[in-house]
């Protein structure tokens, strides 16, 4: 334990406490800006922009922070330039800078009142991204480790950024820092799940059609282990036939299962088996464990009553029981379609089973522990992408794509330097970007495609085909638009939650629109557009550009298609404005309610300029024949 405070004491003594203060400060001001939840006065000074932003400080003396940026193409972001931001007190200037102490004084306001727990909840999860960041910098900075070289799995870990957006991206709420080292991926610590029992008239499952549980226990545990946990059942004097096994996240265990499921525990309803012999490593969604042992097998996707940028980390029974229905879904739309099975050969990693806790309806209606439980003994088994893997072929996650080695070189420097950025680039949005926007347009799928729900695989560094995962809560599709090559799954027979619901709650969208807005929202702005933003900063590459490029390969897709114009009106990408999440605002609020503002589409801005460029050139192309005509005409 004292080794542990050391530890600590060392990294927030060190330089690094500086760096993540001045980025955490910074991302706020940017989202704060971007979002409109602060205003500020502009003054342009040739290319850049400074903000100026009015607030109060504790006392009511009027403060001003002041930074430096731009506003980007990209969705009109706001980019702000390290060490730009001040703040000054009656013309006292300093970038001595605390994250909540920004947060209160820029919005005075909602410090009191009933919104005034929603800032200090807020304030409080700054503070242990801070923490929380400032600690896996420090031992990056140690380890000194290059990314280059590394795997898919040391990649998972070694990526420490977090959420290139979100002013909370690392606050890991209820890790304090002894469960932060041991359960961070990027302390790369192994660990073992503890497996329990669950009756099976509180549990419901689900495994993807031609499997079964049997085989799947098999396949994680060995015939030996499984043996050692039905005679742990045995012994409690338990039928193993009346229990299904699921693993637990240690932290959970202690934090979660065993307060909250006293009752279930003591009448044995659910039972401790142990651990499995396998060891597991946490992706960086961190309640997402790799199998170390055997990188071939499964996945594991474990409630973890964490909250992270945000959210908390449980995982709703309808959603377990649903995973494998929509896993099979879109493989046999994959399977079906010529373009997905042969020229982009799409990876679909299924989430192929799952196992939760479910109380029946009248318990949930009279027992207020119900709440508190819900979500929070579950499971989702998914498939690893090694499985997939040609010999010639990589993978990175998606995110690695925008990371920086330590010395501020990003990592895919070598592959761009070798090709170029715009032939790379334009082999990107080919390989990752078109599969995408092909379930959307030609099956009225969307898919929640940001930067953790994608895998880029390639070969030496030039992308070849995308891997595509997490669909339990991140798919959207649209009676009006969904084609006919395969049903979507029963939902309502699946679970009785979505009989209950109405459209828009869960998979079913009122509006193709929706379909739309999330595509540009998590593909477009947060993935591409990191991406776009990052090749700006530190290669000149232009936003434009990019956009225009995108634009390219997306008509060069379409121009195959010429028979399904309707489709393409119908999940118009080029509208000239789009919705997108208020990730800071969201969490100012006072309800569960997601916040959107209109912003510029940059795929509609070049769009234009490319239809203004065509005219051009036709135009040119026109007088060229013209004067040749004439020329002609005179020689005669």
């Amino acid at each position: 334990m004292l080794r542990q405070a050391y530890r600590v004491s060392e990294a927030i003594a060190s330089p690094i406490y500086k760096q993540v203060t001045e980025r955490i400060v910074r991302q706020l001001l940017e989202s704060l800006l971007y979002e409109q939840i602060v205003m500020a006065r502009q003054e342009k000074e040739g290319e850049k922009i400074v903000f100026r932003i009015d607030g109060k400080d504790a006392y009511g003396k009027m403060v001003t922070y002041s930074c430096t940026g731009r506003r980007a193409y990209t969705f009109g972001r706001i980019r702000l330039e390290r060490d730009s931001v001040t703040r000054s007190v009656n013309h006292a200037v300093n970038q001595d800078l605390q994250p909540g102490q920004v947060l209160f004084e820029l919005l005075p306001g909602r410090g009191e009142g009933d919104g005034c727990g929603n800032l200090r909840a807020m304030a409080d999860e700054l503070e242990q991204t801070r923490l929380k960041d400032v600690l896996a910098q420090y031992e990056r900075a140690k380890r000194f480790l290059p990314l280059k070289g590394l795997s898919f799995d040391e990649l998972e870990r070694e990526i420490m950024d977090g959420h290139p957006y979100h002013p909370c991206y690392k606050s890991r709420m209820g890790f304090q820092y002894e469960d932060n080292y041991a359960y961070g991926p990027e302390y790369k610590q192994e660990l073992h799940p503890l497996w329990v029992a669950i009756n099976k008239t509180i549990a419901k499952s689900a495994i993807i059609s031609g499997a079964s549980f049997e085989q799947l226990l098999v396949d994680e545990l060995g015939e030996e282990q499984m043996a050692a946990f039905r005679e742990r059942l045995v012994q409690a004097g338990c039928d193993p036939l009346q229990y299904i096994w699921l693993p637990v996240h240690p932290w959970q265990w202690r934090n979660k299962i065993v307060p909250a499921f006293i009752s279930e525990l003591h009448d044995k309803q659910i039972v401790l088996l142990g651990s499995g012999t396998d060891a597991y490593m946490a992706q960086q969604s961190i309640r997402t464990l790799s199998n170390a042992s055997h990188p071939g097998k499964a996945s594991v996707k474990l409630s973890l009553h964490i909250r992270n940028t945000s959210s908390v980390r449980s995982l709703t029974p309808h959603s377990v029981v649903s995973a494998p229905a929509v896993s099979e879904w879109l493989s046999r739309i994959v399977e079906a379609d010529s373009y997905f099975k042969k020229e982009a050969r799409v990876i679909i990693l299924k989430e192929f089973a799952g196992v939760t806790f479910q109380a029946d309806a009248e318990a949930e209606s009279r027992d207020p522990r119900e709440i508190e439980r819900y979500g929070a003994l579950g499971t989702i088994w998914r498939e690893s992408v090694h499985k997939y893997l040609a010999a010639d072929e990589q993978a990175v996650p998606f995110h690695a794509l925008y990371a920086l080695e330590s010395d501020g070189t990003p990592f895919i420097d070598p592959w761009i330097q070798r090709v170029g950025i715009t032939a790379w680039l334009e082999r990107l949005l080919e390989a990752a970007m078109l599969p995408v926007v092909h379930l959307l347009i030609m099956h009225g799928i969307a898919l929640e495609s940001h930067a953790q729900n994608m895998i880029l695989v390639h070969q030496n560094g030039l992308p070849a085909r995308v891997a595509l995962k997490d669909f339990h809560e991140g798919v959207e599709y649209c009676e009006a638009g969904v084609s006919a090559i395969v049903s979507p799954p029963p939902f309502r027979e699946i679970h009785p939650v979505y009989a209950q619901g109405k459209l828009d709650d869960y998979y079913e969208m009122k509006e193709c629109s929706s379909l739309v807005a999330m595509t540009l929202d998590a593909l477009f702005m947060i993935n591409l557009g990191e991406l776009a933003l990052l090749l700006h900063d530190r290669y000149s590459y232009r936003e434009e550009d990019f956009w225009k490029l995108a634009v390219k390969v997306l008509s060069a897709h379409q121009k195959q298609y010429q028979g399904q114009c309707e489709r393409f009106k119908l999940f118009d990408l080029y509208v000239a404005s789009c919705p997108v999440e208020q990730l800071a605002n969201s969490r100012l609020q006072s309800e569960a309610t997601e916040f959107c503002h209109m912003v510029e589409n940059p795929l509609h801005l070049a769009m234009e300029e490319r239809v203004r460029e065509e005219r051009m050139a036709l135009g040119e192309k026109k007088k060229r024949e013209e004067l040749h005509s004439y020329a002609s005409g005179q020689s005669k």
